[in-house]
């Protein structure tokens, strides 16, 4: 005799002992007793019991004990016992879907912090790259900014090679005067010295031009 409901169960294996310590063969007489406590463990309660079912079963074990028939006190001790071996059942199942749920419910708190700790995670990495790029940016920007102040004061010479006019003249820039300093030149007295020479160069360059241009013009 076994229930089918819960291989762990221990209610059939008691209500073996007792029906054969009454005279009783479990197998003939037990499934009498266990849609009776099929409808107990549905309810969850005796609620769900028919007691006059209950009576008629008890009778039918009672008449057909051969040892303990004519007491009656055996027969509601059996029923008293089977209700708290039932109560016993019914609360360990209780326990054991209680059990189960915590479980269940503290897997899911594990998932939920696993990917909570993920996004921190990628949150941070991602704020990381942000700073690096920005980083990065101010060091272009402040790389660019001391490449244009580094020409806007220093001039490109506008030739390699002296120029030469038909005579065959070769004249040479004239540089513009500069003064001597305990402290040396500033700054912008070397950005105006070197604007004066590139002047000094085109208006030589110039004269170079014109004396060119008459001095084809008499040919």
């Amino acid at each position: 005799m076994q229930d089918d409901d819960d291989e762990n169960d221990t209610l059939p294996l008691f209500l073996k002992e007792r029906l054969e310590q009454l005279g009783l063969d479990p197998d003939t007489y037990g499934p009498y007793i266990l849609p009776l406590l099929a409808v107990t463990k549905s309810s969850g309660d005796d609620d769900g019991v028919d007691q006059d079912e209950w009576d008629s079963v008890m009778e039918l074990l009672q008449a057909s004990s051969e040892t303990h028939s004519d007491d009656d006190q055996v027969w509601i001790d059996l029923r008293s016992n089977i209700f708290q071996a039932q109560q016993e059942r019914q609360q360990q199942w209780q326990e054991q879907q209680d059990a189960q749920k915590r479980k269940a419910e503290a897997a899911l708190q594990r998932e939920i912090q696993a990917e909570r700790e993920i996004t921190q995670q990628a949150a941070q990495l991602e704020a990381r790259a942000n700073e690096q790029g920005k980083d990065m940016k101010k060091e272009q920007d402040e790389g660019r900014k001391a490449l244009l102040q580094r020409f806007a004061y220093e001039t490109p010479d506008d030739e390699d090679t002296d120029d030469k006019d038909n005579g065959g003249e070769t004249q040479t820039p004239v540089a513009a005067p500069s003064t001597n300093k305990p402290t040396g030149p500033t700054k912008r007295e070397e950005q105006q010295k070197t604007a004066a020479a590139k002047k000094d160069k085109l208006r030589l360059k110039e004269e170079r031009r014109k004396r060119a241009t008459k001095g084809e013009r008499k040919r």
